[in-house]
């Protein structure tokens, strides 16, 4: 299923969905202005994994205090 196509699904079962996926937790980014955001955030792990030698299982961690 393409997450493009899960727009319309109750948030609920979106979370669900990446639950069962593997992710420990869902953060909602903002509408389709925010496009361009996570592309570049895409880009920033592109460039610590592949160029700077820092592997492939590297992740993000959100802190708050």
């Amino acid at each position: 299923m393409a997450i493009s196509s899960m727009i319309s699904f109750p948030s609920s079962l979106r979370q669900i969905y990446f639950l069962d996926a593997g992710f420990a937790n869902c953060y909602n980014v903002g509408g389709n202005d925010k496009f361009e955001l996570m592309e570049k955030f895409a880009f920033f792990w592109i460039n610590l994994a592949m160029f700077q030698g820092q592997g492939r299982e590297i992740g993000f961690k959100l802190l708050k205090s």
